[in-house]
């Protein structure tokens, strides 16, 4: 599968993955304050043309819910506006992620690059707007993948370059080059990671001796979104958002395309 296919089927994995992980599954009712507002889910991705917008109407019918996305860089500035997606996607489905509410997904086509500043705003016309904004992560290159004398025969060590902006990095590793982070793959390993290296252990990687591994840059809005939260409880609490005037996060990720790593049994 080409990489570009690889990272669009990728994309939504990746919040369900990080968010879920850090929340529990079942979804968080607002508390009453913040009834009456919307709730914005969405990542853009450094290099697609094609970013999803999950919508949530927390009190509110989204009939006349209008999206845009603006985006300012080198490449000059550019809007797009928020159409439905012709075909359904994993986040945008009702019910996912940690806030409930009416629902709705848009779509925007517009390019974006490393080092971009993205501005969205979604309302209702009338009632109420909400806006969120990210920075790309800058570009990164991996500088060393595969065994080293300071690991062990089963571990595997990665480094990177910086990512500007970055706040964190996700490092896959799974047994295929076309097997985002959620899929039925054999065997996969995420690993959070807020410097530049980290060694992973494959001792219970199959097929032995070789995989594939991707790194990701994530923004702050991102990361703090993917890794707060409580759900379930006497005490549950909401990720930390980044929209303003709503809940929810607009984030960033720059990916890295995957490479082919071998190792010593």
């Amino acid at each position: 599968m080409p990489f570009r296919v690889w990272r669009a089927r990728a994309r939504a994995a990746l919040l369900a993955v990080l968010a879920l992980g850090a929340c529990d599954a079942r979804p968080l009712e607002p508390d009453p304050g913040s009834l009456g507002v919307l709730g914005v889910l969405s990542i853009v991705t450094a290099g697609d043309t094609l970013h999803l917008a999950a919508i949530r109407g927390l009190g509110n019918s989204l009939d006349g819910v209008v999206a845009t996305l603006s985006v300012r860089g080198p490449a000059g500035a550019r809007v797009a506006s928020g159409a439905k997606p012709t075909q359904p996607w994993i986040f945008c489905l009702p019910g996912d992620g940690p806030i409930v509410g009416a629902s709705a997904c848009r779509a925007f086509r517009s390019a974006i690059w490393p080092g971009d500043t993205v501005s969205m705003a979604v309302g209702i016309p009338g009632v109420t707007t909400v806006t969120g904004e990210a920075v790309v992560p800058g570009p990164f290159s991996v500088r060393l993948a595969g065994p080293s004398a300071d690991v062990g025969p089963t571990e595997v060590r990665v480094e990177w370059t910086a990512s500007s902006s970055a706040r964190s990095y996700v490092v896959t590793l799974h047994d295929d080059a076309a097997c985002p982070p959620i899929e039925a793959c054999p065997a996969v390993v995420v690993r959070r990671v807020e410097g530049r290296s980290v060694v992973i252990d494959t001792s219970g990687f199959h097929p032995r001796g070789r995989g594939f591994f991707s790194v990701r840059a994530l923004d702050p809005n991102l990361d703090l979104y993917a890794t707060t939260g409580v759900a379930g409880g006497t005490f549950s609490t909401l990720p930390i958002s980044s929209v303003r005037g709503g809940l929810g996060v607009v984030g960033a990720v720059t990916p890295g395309e995957p490479h082919r790593v071998y190792w010593d049994r």
